[in-house]
């Protein structure tokens, strides 16, 4: 079978992703796993999904709820719900944001990849009051703070990362 892009670009995006959440955690190839059980490469170029903020948030619980069930299972490492989301943001800023120019709705949606540097930053620039531990938040807690960073006006969502720049601070 001939390698295609599209299979380059989800090579990458699985690296990309697994190389942001993988540091104290578990291995690439854990990762990697989990991201393929999840579905999300599937769905994330599925053309008939009419993206919307609900459904993309039910998409998120499903493939996050995958990934953790993925990595407990064929680890038996506790991965947090902070941490299944940076997997996920991570391979569809690789995936879909980037390759679109950010266009699209499902680029427009997406959440941003919630780590301590873009907290930081969001903090100092008074839009968030707290600094969570990112690799600890529940699906509660990352909802919460996602809800409050759309209340923001980021549109598209993309455009939060503005704030993530990496300072003496960082």
């Amino acid at each position: 079978m001939p390698y295609q892009f599209s299979t380059h670009l989800h090579n990458f995006a699985v690296w990309t992703a697994a190389r942001a959440a993988q540091r104290g955690f578990t291995t690439s190839a854990n990762i990697a796993k989990a991201i393929v059980a999840s579905g999300l490469r599937e769905d994330c170029v599925d053309e008939k999904i009419d993206w919307d903020e609900p459904v993309f948030d039910t998409y998120h619980q499903k493939w996050a709820a995958r990934i953790i069930e993925n990595i407990r299972q064929t680890t038996g490492i506790t991965c947090t719900y902070g941490r299944a989301s940076k997997i996920i943001a991570i391979y569809i800023k690789t995936a879909v944001v980037l390759p679109n120019q950010g266009g699209g709705a499902l680029a427009a949606l997406a959440h941003p990849p919630i780590d301590r540097i873009l907290l930081t930053n969001l903090k100092n620039s008074d839009i968030v009051t707290s600094i969570p531990s990112w690799t600890g938040l529940s699906m509660n807690q990352y909802f919460a703070l996602i809800e409050h960073l759309r209340l923001k006006g980021f549109t598209p969502f993309w455009k939060i990362e503005a704030y993530w720049t990496i300072s003496e601070e960082n």
